[in-house]
């Protein structure tokens, strides 16, 4: 079972080049031309659109998947997301710290010559090795790149963000 969980819902005309975003429920926004608009907010989706070859969807979401309703229902976590094109690299930073802090997960995200990688990795306390600078120098921080721990090689290991598709509970794997 999949939900999707909208972050941004926003369209672009190709017509006129402006971008529509729909910020709350029943919130109808035309670009200026008033050849697209988008409704719904954060709640639904919902396009309109003089023809399609000029409507582009630029909605900021991600699929939630569920095993069954009930445990969707009952506010179990989800055991797979998977992130639409859209979404920024803040929004995809922060679901991958909140989950990775928790406990291993399966991260699958291309790599720079384009292969996907399926790491299983982790970040939560307790489960990483504590590495200490021999030289004593700081790392500067990168919030492109994230660092963690690949339990699959016992390394630390580290991926761009914007590259990640998807993260997965272990067990299902």
């Amino acid at each position: 079972m999949q939900i999707e969980k909208l972050i941004r819902n926003k369209a672009k005309c190709l017509k006129c080049g402006e971008v529509a975003e729909s910020k709350s429920g029943h919130d109808f926004r035309r670009c200026k031309c008033g050849a697209i608009a988008v409704d719904g907010g954060l709640e639904y989706r919902r396009g309109v659109m003089e023809s399609h070859d000029i409507y582009e969807d630029q909605s900021e979401y991600y699929t939630l998947h569920y095993p069954t309703w009930d445990d969707y229902k009952a506010g179990k976590q989800p055991i797979k997301v998977e992130f639409s094109k859209h979404v920024t690299l803040e929004h995809r930073r922060k679901l991958l710290r909140d989950w990775l802090t928790q406990g291993e997960f399966v991260v699958t995200f291309k790599k720079i010559d384009g292969e996907l990688r399926n790491m299983p990795c982790t970040i939560q306390e307790g489960k990483v090795p504590v590495v200490e600078s021999k030289t004593g120098r700081v790392k500067k921080p990168n919030d492109e790149v994230m660092s963690v721990y690949a339990t699959d090689k016992n390394e630390w290991r580290s991926f761009r963000v914007e590259n990640v598709l998807s993260i997965e509970m272990k067990e299902q794997v």
